[in-house]
């Protein structure tokens, strides 16, 4: 009996892998790299309990931009799917080193992107 079981969970555990792929698939063809990661990531969490939760960097980032948009926005992003909560991102955001003022780091980026040339 205990043979059996084990057998037969290891089935199931098989065709949600294969099901995944599929699902996997048919998003692939209708969605852009990060809606299809954020959508093939909140199916795998779906199963799991909301205390065995772990959020990547780019789940907490992508949280986090649907937070800073509208709070509204978040709230109902979050009854459909699982989010990390506000205050797993405001804990996120306390451990940043940042410091007011401007960065050079920023002017030299903004110098790289930006189509003005100097004709000096």
């Amino acid at each position: 009996m205990y043979r059996l079981k084990k057998n037969s969970a290891n089935c199931t555990v098989l065709k949600s892998l294969v099901s995944l792929q599929k699902i996997n698939e048919i998003l692939s063809e209708h969605l852009k790299d990060r809606a299809l990661g954020f959508v093939m990531t909140r199916i795998k969490m779906a199963s799991k309990s909301k205390y065995g939760l772990r959020w990547s960097c780019t789940g907490k980032s992508l949280a986090l931009s649907f937070h800073h948009a509208s709070s509204k926005i978040y709230r109902l992003i979050s009854k459909l799917f699982r989010l990390p909560s506000v205050s797993t991102l405001r804990k996120n955001m306390s451990s940043l080193d940042l410091k007011p003022g401007l960065s050079s780091k920023y002017f030299a980026s903004f110098k790289s992107k930006s189509y003005i040339y100097d004709t000096q």
